[in-house]
Protein backbone atom coordinates (compact mmCIF):
# COMPACT_ATOMS: atom_id res chain seq x y z
CA UNK A 1 0.00 0.00 0.00
CA UNK A 2 1.21 3.40 -1.02
CA UNK A 3 0.92 5.89 1.67
CA UNK A 4 1.43 10.35 1.33
CA UNK A 5 5.26 11.05 2.21
CA UNK A 6 7.28 14.10 2.47
CA UNK A 7 10.85 14.60 1.50
CA UNK A 8 12.48 16.81 2.88
CA UNK A 9 16.13 18.04 1.98
CA UNK A 10 18.51 21.13 1.45
CA UNK A 11 18.45 23.35 -1.78
CA UNK A 12 21.28 24.97 -2.98
CA UNK A 13 21.32 27.36 -5.91
CA UNK A 14 18.18 29.31 -5.57
CA UNK A 15 18.64 32.55 -6.30
CA UNK A 16 15.13 34.04 -6.11
CA UNK A 17 11.25 33.06 -6.75
CA UNK A 18 11.34 32.63 -10.39
CA UNK A 19 13.95 29.45 -9.34
CA UNK A 20 11.18 28.40 -6.63
CA UNK A 21 8.59 28.09 -9.27
CA UNK A 22 10.47 26.72 -11.87
CA UNK A 23 11.35 23.74 -9.10
CA UNK A 24 7.66 23.62 -7.83
CA UNK A 25 6.38 23.33 -11.39
CA UNK A 26 8.67 20.60 -12.12
CA UNK A 27 7.57 18.40 -9.80
CA UNK A 28 4.09 19.00 -9.93
CA UNK A 29 4.29 17.82 -13.78
CA UNK A 30 5.68 14.33 -12.26
CA UNK A 31 3.47 13.36 -9.22
CA UNK A 32 4.14 15.64 -6.29
CA UNK A 33 0.71 16.35 -4.23
CA UNK A 34 2.73 20.05 -2.21
CA UNK A 35 5.95 21.55 -2.63
CA UNK A 36 7.28 23.84 0.17
CA UNK A 37 10.54 25.66 -0.80
CA UNK A 38 11.59 27.75 1.81
CA UNK A 39 14.19 30.14 0.22
CA UNK A 40 15.79 31.37 3.22
CA UNK A 41 16.53 27.99 4.96
CA UNK A 42 17.26 26.30 1.48
CA UNK A 43 15.10 23.51 2.44
CA UNK A 44 12.60 21.70 0.02
CA UNK A 45 9.86 19.68 1.63
CA UNK A 46 7.85 17.58 -1.23
CA UNK A 47 4.44 15.27 -0.37
CA UNK A 48 3.55 12.79 -2.72
CA UNK A 49 1.72 9.32 -2.97
CA UNK A 50 4.21 6.21 -3.49
CA UNK A 51 7.33 4.29 -1.61
CA UNK A 52 10.11 6.19 0.10
CA UNK A 53 12.43 4.70 -2.63
CA UNK A 54 10.09 7.09 -4.86
CA UNK A 55 11.77 10.31 -2.99
CA UNK A 56 14.70 9.74 -5.73
CA UNK A 57 12.37 10.51 -8.61
CA UNK A 58 11.63 14.15 -7.12
CA UNK A 59 15.97 14.19 -6.27
CA UNK A 60 16.97 13.76 -9.93
CA UNK A 61 14.61 16.06 -11.37
CA UNK A 62 15.82 18.81 -9.28
CA UNK A 63 18.95 18.10 -10.58
CA UNK A 64 18.49 17.91 -13.75
CA UNK A 65 17.11 21.26 -13.39
CA UNK A 66 20.92 22.13 -12.36
CA UNK A 67 20.54 22.69 -8.40
CA UNK A 68 21.61 20.79 -5.78
CA UNK A 69 19.89 18.80 -3.80
CA UNK A 70 20.39 16.37 -0.96
CA UNK A 71 18.42 14.31 0.95
CA UNK A 72 17.37 14.81 5.19
CA UNK A 73 14.89 12.66 5.54
CA UNK A 74 11.53 11.07 3.79
CA UNK A 75 8.83 10.79 6.39
CA UNK A 76 5.00 9.74 6.56
CA UNK A 77 3.77 13.06 8.11
CA UNK A 78 0.43 11.61 9.24
CA UNK A 79 2.14 9.35 11.68
CA UNK A 80 3.85 12.30 13.35
CA UNK A 81 0.81 14.36 13.54
CA UNK A 82 -0.62 11.68 15.01
CA UNK A 83 1.88 11.35 17.95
Amino acid sequence: MENTLRLVSNLDGLHCFSCINRITSKLQSIGANKVDIDIAQKIMKVDFVGKENDAETYLDAVKALGYKVKKIVVFNPNVLNNL
